[in-house]
């Protein structure tokens, strides 16, 4: 975080509140859990410490950017919980980060191409896995239907739809994992993005 901070005369106090303002859409177990730490950061200083703090942790807008990617960070890794990593929840954090970093026109641009070709592109493998899923499991479904109508009459036709029927809903299953995995590296690229144009003052 940068040190600049030539404005008014800041207090501990004004501080929180001003950083408050700035996490204030934030899930409320997560913005508990920012506030209390600044707040605790502070504590442990002192008051005499407290002009070194604000200076060490940047204007509240500057420390609340850095929050956000730090959460985005922790959110998209493969083993968050899944209230934290949710597509809404990250996405909603990155344009957060956005509104509270300075860009120049050309990192909008790249910001907003790369968004924009990212949730096409999970939009895309939506829309593809969910065709290619219900055909699977219709037709799945189907042959394990006809199997039991020849249990009685052909046993070896019946296991052979059974044995079609299994591998489809099995393949069904295999290409939403698939989807799921390409998702969140699809979602962790356009986080990635946000997160490197947003750490730079120019692009």
């Amino acid at each position: 975080m940068t040190k600049d901070y030539e404005r008014a005369p800041m207090n501990k106090d004004t501080y929180l509140k001003e950083l408050s303002h700035y996490l204030r859409k934030l899930p409320k177990e997560d913005y508990d859990n920012a506030m209390a730490y600044f707040t605790e950061y502070f504590e442990e200083a002192g008051p005499e410490n407290e002009a070194s703090v604000i200076a060490e942790l940047g204007t509240p807008k500057e420390a609340a950017a850095e929050l956000l990617r730090n959460l985005m960070a922790e959110g998209s890794h493969p083993k968050a919980g899944k209230k934290s990593s949710s597509f809404p929840h990250l996405l909603s954090m990155g344009l957060m980060v956005v509104l509270l970093s300075p860009l120049s026109l050309l990192g909008l641009l790249l910001l907003f191409v790369g968004v924009v070709v990212g949730l096409s592109l999970i939009f895309a493998v939506v829309v593809t896995i969910g065709t290619t899923e219900f055909a699977l499991i219709l037709g799945g479904g189907y042959s394990i239907y006809l199997a039991i109508g020849l249990l009685a009459s052909n046993f070896s036709a019946a296991l052979i739809s059974a044995g079609a029927g299994l591998i489809a809903i099995g393949l069904a299953v295999l290409f939403l994992l698939l989807a799921y995995h390409l998702c969140r590296a699809i979602l962790a690229g356009i986080l990635w993005l946000i997160n490197t144009i947003s750490s730079k003052r120019s692009v």
